[in-house]
């Protein structure tokens, strides 16, 4: 065996394991154009007019797509294959000119020339092992500049067709365009209700004695027969669409343009919001489900989900089910809940979680931040400063910093109450606040001050149910918490996202803050008059639990800290700060 100068300790197996990958990568791309392009071919059939055209045109762009994925995968490939052919073949030269300085006496890499002579066999042997390694640095450098075009090309394709992707970008040229009255069109098996302008309250019901389905839009009913596939179109405006819970069959929803709510149904359903922020409960089954452009709130709930955010800072949550998550564009928030998730930051400074279960998670471009959860996970942050938080990261993770926490089972003294959905939600980001090491120092510490009373005959206890929102538009009418005896009582809507760019567990860290200052004594009831006159009038106690500076010693002569006795780990800033969001720098 070679050492030192003629050893390159490089793997060239491992050159070729990735060039068969992008192989794979290519083969995959070119059956997957022609699968779909026969595919698209039989569908369009003799079908003629706009919609056939706008179909036309986007399955063409798509085929394009795949034909320039399986060309750059075979570039990434072929330019792999070159580097490990260049590696091979420079340390067998390098092997060969080893072999000419085998008489001499050497340990390890280094010689004990006898004379002259075998000094100057060293030198020329070791001249030309810098020699090999020059040219190989050459080729290499070719090698690797081809792979950062092919890389950047592949970035760019990436980028052109994430809209298609994540069904932002659907062919819809010559659908009808909105009116102000309902419309019904029967074709085939397929059913389309669309309700028209304006705010809609859209329900669907299936009457069980003829089987049909009842579409109520607004208070007025409409029976669709027996045996049709049923599409929604909620049109322009803030609608709301709510299909059976047990439903057996799947239902396509499209919320359409506006502030949309969207209650899938117990089967697989096609749910796409369209432009707006938009809340989607997708229910039980296999959903698919797009939020299109606008910051969205989606909840795949129980089966194995596809979720896509598409544009806009969004806030994804698989729960039960071994679900697909892609964030895209934006700051996203994904939480992968119970099961084997896989979750796609995209583009964006992301924070995901992958909750219960051996999950995958990629961070894409951007500075993320994973937690692991618990179970082994692969994090591999991407571009970007990634930091990974994990109890045991697997074989294949990848980060700027990783950083190892213990993460306990459960928090044996918190209750929560509610449905099944606000229960399995609330359990989800209490499992993030586990993974977290601000959300544990929070958890903790409560748990400590319940185990201190127990002792004492005294027992806290804490109780999370959902809050029942009176004024929509109030920001901080959303969440509460309250003191009664030992027993404290924190109540939040779990579908409060995008808070200021944080998600909903920020809100649930900052209601655990005052829980803190319940149990401990050190919550400030007075009004705040100091330096933020913008905070002038709210109870100290919220810049407390959100992490903003207050008179800490009743001296208006000392400079307003953030309160010694409530510190920055135990208040919404601090899981802010850690997860890289935007710090919060009012109350009000």
């Amino acid at each position: 065996m070679s050492f030192g100068d003629w050893q390159l300790n490089a793997d060239a197996g491992a050159l070729t394991a990735a060039s068969n990958g992008w192989k794979s990568v290519s083969e995959t791309a070119q059956s997957a154009r022609d699968g779909f392009s026969t595919a698209s071919t039989n569908a369009l059939g003799s079908w003629t007019g706009d919609s056939a055209d706008s179909f036309d045109e986007s399955s063409s762009s798509a085929i394009k797509d795949m034909d320039e994925a399986s060309s750059i995968a075979t570039r990434i490939s072929s330019a792999l294959v070159h580097a490990s052919g260049a590696v091979k073949a420079a340390q067998g030269h390098l092997d060969n000119s080893w072999a000419k300085l085998s008489g001499i006496a050497r340990v390890g890499p280094l010689f004990f020339p006898k004379d002259a002579a075998e000094e100057d066999r060293i030198e020329a042997e070791r001249k030309v092992a810098n020699e090999i390694r020059s040219s190989l640095g050459a080729e290499l450098d070719g090698c690797s500049q081809e792979l950062a075009d092919a890389v950047g090309s592949w970035n760019d394709l990436a980028s052109r067709s994430r809209s298609k992707s994540d069904g932002t970008d659907p062919f819809v040229k010559g659908l009808p365009a909105d009116s102000d009255n309902v419309g019904i069109t029967l074709s085939g098996d397929q059913a389309v209700v669309t309700a028209g302008k304006g705010d809609n309250n859209i329900t669907v019901e299936t009457d069980p004695a003829t089987n049909q389905q009842i579409v109520t839009i607004d208070g007025v009913s409409y029976a669709i027969p027996p045996g049709y596939n049923l599409t929604i179109r909620g049109g322009g405006g803030n609608d709301t669409i709510t299909v059976p819970e047990g439903s057996s069959v799947g239902f396509t929803l499209s919320g359409g343009a506006g502030d949309d709510r969207i209650n899938g149904g117990g089967s697989g359903d096609r749910i796409l919001g369209g432009v707006g922020n938009d809340e989607i409960k997708a229910g039980g089954g296999n959903d698919y489900v797009s939020g299109g452009s606008g910051n969205d709130y989606m909840d795949g709930q129980d089966g194995d989900d596809r979720m896509f955010g598409g544009s806009g800072r969004d806030t994804l949550y698989g729960l039960n089910g071994d679900d697909r998550l892609s964030g895209g564009d934006d700051q996203d928030y994904l939480e992968g809940g119970k099961g084997e998730d896989m979750l796609y930051g995209g583009s964006g400074n992301d924070v995901l979680s992958g909750g219960r279960g051996d999950d995958k998670i990629f961070g894409g471009a951007g500075d993320d931040v994973s937690y692991g959860g618990l179970g082994s996970d692969v994090a591999i942050g991407g571009g970007g400063a990634d930091t990974s938080y994990d109890d045991s990261p697997a074989k294949g993770s990848s980060n700027e910093k990783d950083v190892t926490v213990e993460i306990p089972e459960d928090t044996p003294f918190v209750k929560v109450e509610g449905s099944k959905e606000f229960v399995e939600r609330t359990e989800a980001d209490l499992d993030m606040l586990r993974a977290s090491p601000t959300g544990q120092r929070q958890l903790g510490s409560l748990q400590a001050s319940h185990d201190l009373s127990a002792l004492f005959g005294r027992e806290k206890t804490l109780t999370i149910s959902e809050y029942q929102q009176r004024n929509p538009d109030d920001y901080n009418s959303k969440a509460s918490a309250s003191p009664d005896g030992d027993h404290y009582k924190v109540k939040y809507l779990p579908t409060f996202d995008d808070f200021r760019g944080g998600p909903p567990v920020v809100v649930l860290q900052h209601e655990l803050g005052h829980v803190h200052d319940f149990t401990y004594g050190t919550l400030r009831d007075e009004d705040y008059s100091g330096d933020a006159t913008e905070d002038h009038g709210v109870k100290v106690a919220e810049r407390q639990a959100t992490g903003l500076p207050i008179d800490h010693d009743n001296d208006p002569n000392t400079p307003e800290v953030i309160d010694p006795k409530h510190p920055l780990q135990y208040t919404e800033n601090g899981l802010r700060k850690e997860m890289g969001l935007p710090k919060r720098e009012s109350y009000k």
